[in-house]
């Protein structure tokens, strides 16, 4: 049991001080739904900073997804206003993000009035930490549920992110509305901030059983 103990405390300062900030890039093609987005899951150490993440949109139908992990929701942003995003005719992206189970938490279409790149503003989250899908794609290619759109297109606001307001809000993503308007490809960059890869699962393991473990010794220190 000393063992575990000393296992988990080296693992809990251990995540305490992250490596510097990486930049995760797209494998192939990026899936468009939670059970086929690509993770960022074993790419770096625990607690590691994620800083941007880069692509290709390959067709008008190309929405890419990615798993990551929100340590610090209070100072979260994503976005694609940056020179790294390059998109053939307008330039025009869309970002959304998505909790662990699918559902909708944020959409954003245009940065501000001079911008058709996307940005979700820090402030924005006011979730838990944890494991999030962000999901890009052009204009006008949103998400939908089993109840319909998620984001309410309409509603959306230039600099600033908004909820899951249209019919299909409530549920979790099944698929995408298709209406590139107009068709682009080219590279992207999703620039973020209070974010970090995702833990492997046996590092959640490790850190539950650390955890565990201080606690039984604090048990067993004030019996």
């Amino acid at each position: 049991m000393r063992l575990l103990i000393a296992g988990g405390i080296v693992l809990l300062v251990g995540g305490a001080e992250p490596a510097g900030a990486a930049t995760m890039a797209e494998i192939g093609d990026a899936g468009d739904l939670p059970g086929i987005a690509q993770t960022s899951a074993g790419m770096q150490p625990f607690g590691t900073p994620l800083d941007s993440i880069t692509g290709t949109i390959a067709s008008a139908s190309d929405q890419d997804m990615f798993e990551i992990f929100i340590n610090d929701p209070a100072t979260f942003s994503a976005s694609t206003n940056n020179s790294g995003t390059n998109l053939t005719v307008d330039d025009d992206t869309m970002l959304f993000l998505l909790d662990a189970s699918g559902r909708g938490v944020l959409g954003n279409d245009d940065a501000d009035v001079t911008s058709f790149k996307s940005t979700i503003p820090i402030g924005s989250l006011t979730g838990a930490s944890g494991v999030y899908f962000i999901a890009v794609s052009i204009f006008a290619n949103t998400p939908i549920s089993s109840g319909g759109e998620i984001f309410d297109l309409a509603a959306l606001v230039p600099g600033a992110a908004v909820g899951p307001n249209g019919p299909g809000g409530g549920s979790p993503i099944t698929g995408w509305d298709l209406f590139p308007d107009p068709s682009q490809t080219g590279p992207y960059r999703i620039d973020l901030t209070g974010a970090t890869f995702v833990p492997e699962p046996s590092t959640v393991a490790l850190t539950a059983l650390g955890l565990a473990a201080l606690a039984w010794r604090r048990r067993l220190h004030h019996s």
